[in-house]
């Protein structure tokens, strides 16, 4: 899933790297021929007070930078999706999925290249920065520390 960072809240570092990250994101497999694709989300609305969340939603969004968010009226769901029982939606265009498979493949062939030593089923027993990088200790499954 390929979120548009609507939840997090108002200019927060989460919301800052979620948006940043979308756009990344499909840039990264536009480039590399990885699947993807923008199918949008609808986040609906029943009643008046998850209207009125709604509505806290979109702002929240706009705030932190969102495109492709729009409101749409009980009116206008009838004539996109009639199948849609809704009050009201927030549509995000930019909400989309992904073949995680082939963009996992991708950044671990990219971590290999620079050097990085990736293993599975071990605990991280402390980060220290050095100069440019950070320099991991950790207990791999077989109990050995690296």
């Amino acid at each position: 899933m390929i979120h548009s960072g609507i939840y997090y809240p108002s200019h927060s570092l989460k919301a800052q790297l979620c948006v940043e990250g979308n756009k990344r994101l499909y840039e990264i497999c536009e480039k590399n021929s990885i699947p993807c694709k923008k199918i949008g989300k609808f986040i609906i609305a029943n009643n008046e007070l998850e209207i009125e969340i709604l509505h806290k939603l979109y702002v929240l969004g706009k705030e932190n930078g969102l495109t492709g968010l729009s409101l749409i009226s009980k009116s206008r769901i009838k004539e996109l999706e009639p199948a849609i029982k809704a009050d009201f939606i927030i549509y995000s265009k930019e909400t989309g999925i992904v073949d995680s498979h082939r963009l996992i493949k991708y950044f671990e062939k990219k971590s290999e290249i620079s050097n990085v030593i990736i293993t599975y089923n071990s605990t991280v027993i402390s980060i220290e920065k050095v100069n440019d990088y950070y320099s991991l200790t950790i207990q791999e499954s077989n109990n050995e520390l690296m």
